[in-house]
């Protein structure tokens, strides 16, 4: 699930719960990927606010993320360093970065459990 950037910190509440994922990638009209909205920045924001805070208003525009290319093991990385359960994969489309996956830490621990199979 991706969130436009003028959806309302409302909806994104409501889909927070529904979805049960602490973090959204954030994508332009365009489909270019322009941030992402984690439920600690919500934390901000007060409740009763909610209905007139735009996501772009709160999210991250800048966020680790990997492209196709970058191994599982720096996606890794990553997730360590900065304390992520998953991490967006992008990839570069002239100017614009298009979210093409997200890749978890249960996703790099399973493909390389195989691997050792």
């Amino acid at each position: 699930t991706t969130l436009p950037p003028d959806m309302l910190l409302a909806d994104v509440s409501r889909l927070l719960t529904m979805e049960h994922h602490p973090a959204f990638p954030v994508v332009n009209d365009e489909g270019a990927f322009v941030g992402v909205l984690t439920v600690y920045d919500l934390h901000g924001v007060a409740v009763e606010d909610y209905h007139d805070t735009q996501v772009h208003q709160v999210m991250r525009t800048s966020y680790p993320h990997v492209t196709a290319t970058h191994s599982g093991f720096y996606a890794l990385k990553l997730m360590v360093k900065y304390n992520l359960g998953r991490i967006p994969v992008i990839e570069h489309r002239g100017d614009d970065r298009v979210i093409v996956g997200i890749i978890s830490k249960t996703d790099i621990v399973m493909a390389y459990a195989q691997m050792m199979e």
